[in-house]
């Protein structure tokens, strides 16, 4: 999930914003939610190590 949060940060919401679209606002954050709850489960079943995985 942290690749495609990454993606879109980058890319993807610019460019819907540039484009003027009517979902960006609402998309970025379904995106920050799902990043922030793919996190929050990662951290629940592997630890809070410091570890970064890929």
């Amino acid at each position: 999930m942290s690749k495609i949060h990454r993606v879109w940060m980058a890319q993807l919401y610019p460019m819907l914003v540039a484009s003027q679209s009517p979902i960006a606002h609402s998309l970025y954050d379904y995106i920050n939610d799902a990043a922030f709850v793919a996190r929050l489960v990662d951290r629940s079943l592997n630890g809070n190590s410091k570890e970064v995985r890929k």
